[in-house]
C-alpha cells in the first residue's frame, strides 16, 4: 500500500486542534488495521499445524476489540468536529453532546437551518441505528461493560479471509430460546426481512444474528419501540463482530458526510492522505 486514504471533510481555512485529533484517530485505526492483517496471515499459516506462536490468537482478538473502541471514539469526535467546523451557528445547541448518540438525538430538536445542515441531519438519522448497534452497542455491552455470562469464541472464514469474534449469550449456538427466536423473526418480517434457515449449515445463533444485522444496516428510520426491542434482543442473543464490518461502516459514514459537505463547501478537501507505508 503506497498510501492510506480516508474520507474526511478537511477545511484548510479552519484546520486546528479538532482536525488534528481526527487525523490522529484515523492513524491509530490504520495501525490497528495493519496489525490485524499481519496477524491474520500468521494465523492462517499456522492454523492446523504443529507450530505454535504464543499469544497470536489473543493479540488478534485484542486488536479487533481495540478497533471497535477507537471506531466509537472516532465517531464521537467526528460528529463534534462537523458542527464546530461547518455549522458553528448551532454549536451552542450541541455543546453537551460528547458522543454520537447524544449528538444524533439532539439533532431532532435543532430548528430547520440551511440546506447543508438539513442534508447532514437526514444522513445522520439514516445511519443512527446502524452506528448505535454495530459499533456503540458492541463497544458498550460486548467489550467494555460485558457481562460475565456471555460466551466468547472465534472463527475464520478462509474463503473471504475474515476472522470473527462470536459473543454468545447461550453457550450452544444451535439452541436459542424459542421466544427470543420467534421475536427476532417477527421483527425481521416487520421490516420485510424474510430469511430462510438452512439448519444443516447454519446455527440458530448465526441465523438470528443475520436477521438483526439486516435490520440494523438498512439505514432507515426504525421506530423507537422497535429500537428498544433490538436492544433487548441483542443483549439476550449476542453479536458477531469482525474487522471488516466496523471499518466499512465508519468509512461509508465518513464518505457520505464528506460528499454532502463537498457540495456546499467546494473548497474543502475530501480525503485525509498518509503517503507512507507502515
Amino acid at each position: 500500500m503506497e498510501y492510506f486514504k480516508f474520507p474526511m471533510p478537511l477545511d484548510p481555512q479552519k484546520s486546528g486542534q479538532s482536525s488534528l485529533i481526527l487525523t490522529s484517530l484515523i492513524e491509530y485505526i490504520r495501525i490497528i488495521l495493519k496489525r490485524i492483517e499481519d496477524e491474520k496471515k500468521l494465523y492462517v499459516r499456522y492454523i492446523g499445524s504443529d507450530k505454535f506462536i504464543p499469544h497470536l490468537l489473543e493479540t488478534l482478538v485484542l486488536d479487533i476489540k481495540t478497533l471497535y473502541l477507537y471506531a466509537k471514539i472516532y465517531l464521537d469526535k467526528f460528529s463534534q468536529y462537523i458542527i464546530i467546523t461547518f455549522f458553528p451557528e448551532i454549536d451552542t445547541l450541541l455543546n453537551e453532546c460528547d458522543n454520537f448518540k447524544a449528538h444524533a438525538d439532539r439533532l431532532r430538536n435543532i430548528p430547520e437551518s440551511n440546506l447543508a445542515f438539513q442534508e447532514y441531519r437526514e444522513f445522520v438519522f439514516n445511519y443512527r441505528i446502524n452506528i448505535l448497534f454495530r459499533i456503540s452497542f458492541v463497544r458498550n455491552h460486548m467489550i467494555t461493560h460485558r457481562n460475565l455470562d456471555i460466551f466468547e469464541s472465534y472463527g475464520y472464514d478462509n474463503q473471504n479471509n475474515i476472522f470473527y469474534i462470536y459473543f454468545q449469550k447461550e453457550k450452544d449456538p444451535f439452541r436459542i430460546d424459542k421466544n427470543l427466536k420467534n421475536n427476532i423473526i417477527n421483527l425481521g418480517r416487520k421490516y420485510s426481512i424474510n430469511k430462510t434457515h438452512d439448519k444443516q449449515k447454519v446455527s440458530e445463533f448465526f441465523y438470528l444474528d443475520s436477521i438483526l444485522e439486516k435490520i440494523e444496516i438498512n439505514n432507515i428510520i426504525i421506530k423507537r419501540k422497535d429500537e428498544k426491542r433490538i436492544y433487548d434482543y441483542r443483549k439476550k442473543l449476542g453479536f458477531i463482530v469482525s474487522k471488516q464490518k466496523v471499518f466499512q461502516l465508519i468509512y461509508e459514514f465518513s464518505e457520505g458526510i464528506t460528499k454532502i459537505l463537498k457540495k456546499h463547501f467546494p473548497n474543502i478537501s475530501q480525503y485525509y492522505v498518509w503517503r507512507f507505508q507502515l
